[in-house]
């Protein structure tokens, strides 16, 4: 599933990242973005990190979903991109109608 996602690494900016969310659940998130990403600033296991996911409007409302957690593992996939799985220590889900 395709998803919009804004990314902050520690206490650095948001970033709007479009990303892949390969999985998703109430305790975390692996997904995949382009591996520039990692070089600035750098992603480590144990990085704090903020995310907010816009799912898809499928039918009304659509569906925020805002994460505070910690990276668990990167990897690098055959095409290059990054995958990223973050454990999610809080998460807070709000409707736009």
């Amino acid at each position: 599933m395709r998803v919009s996602v804004l990314v902050r690494f520690g206490n650095g900016p948001l970033r709007e990242i479009n990303g892949e969310a390969a999985n998703f659940s109430t305790t975390g998130a692996f997904f995949l973005v382009p591996a520039e990403v990692a070089s600035n600033p750098r992603i480590e296991n144990g990085s704090d990190v903020e995310l907010t996911f816009n799912f898809p409007a499928q039918q009304q409302p659509q569906k925020t979903v805002r994460c505070r957690g910690k990276v668990l593992r990167i990897e690098t996939t055959p095409d290059g991109c990054l995958g990223i799985a973050v454990k999610f220590d809080e998460s807070e889900l709000s409707t736009q109608s």
